[in-house]
């Protein structure tokens, strides 16, 4: 694999969003955090400002006549991802009500895909081979995740190590998956419509703002 700088961009990017991750819930480590934040959104500016075609770098060109019925596909998928993490949780298999969280559950999924799958997977396609553009975004998406959930507040309960595990195999298998979406159909929206509907069902009913994103 051959590296350029725009590369070496989206690496540092997932190296400070890891680290974010990693302290965002230890007051001490404030600093630490904004460094490590502000540093990931100057390598994300300057991946964009350094991208030839933005616009086909993070949202792809559709490939196929079938567009629709394909990200119907997905949203299907999506759904009944939606529906095993609920049972994983022990709750109802879907919402029984949507509160006001549900919106920004969706933009905020819909927004992990535009930067992981579209930004970083699209800029590192460029020039390595795609299946080393998916791997590396899915296993970047997964340490930001799992890094997320690793360190809660001191008022939650730490999650136990095989369930951080099991996050990070998900949250990878499923960025993999995606990131072939992306590829196959061309575009960002497959993943996209997938990350929104999962997030709508699994936290929609939330009646308020889930800990990791407080």
């Amino acid at each position: 694999m051959t590296f350029c700088k725009t590369h070496w961009y989206a690496l540092a990017f997932s190296a400070g969003m890891v680290i974010f991750a990693l302290t965002a819930h230890r007051e001490a480590w404030f600093p630490v955090r904004l460094i490590a934040l502000g540093s990931a959104n100057v390598m994300l500016m300057l991946g964009l400002t350094t991208t030839n075609d933005l616009r086909r770098t993070m949202f792809g060109e559709p490939r196929t006549s079938r567009q629709r019925v394909q990200i119907a596909a997905v949203a299907v998928l999506g759904v009944a991802a939606a529906v095993g993490y609920r049972e994983l949780l022990q709750t109802t298999l879907v919402p029984r009500s949507l509160h006001w969280f549900a919106p920004a559950a969706m933009v905020i999924g819909a927004t992990e895909e535009f930067v992981w799958r579209g930004w970083m997977q699209g800029t590192l396609m460029e020039s390595i081979s795609w299946k080393y553009a998916v791997a590396i975004t899915a296993a970047s998406h997964a340490a930001y995740k799992t890094a997320l959930f690793s360190f809660p507040p001191a008022d939650v309960a730490m999650r136990p190590v095989h369930a951080l595990l099991l996050m990070a195999a998900l949250t990878f298998s499923f960025g993999s998956l995606l990131g072939f979406f992306r590829c196959y159909q061309g575009t960002i929206a497959g993943p996209v419509v997938f990350h929104v509907v999962f997030d709508l069902l699994v936290y929609g009913d939330y009646a308020q703002v889930p800990w990791w994103v407080s």
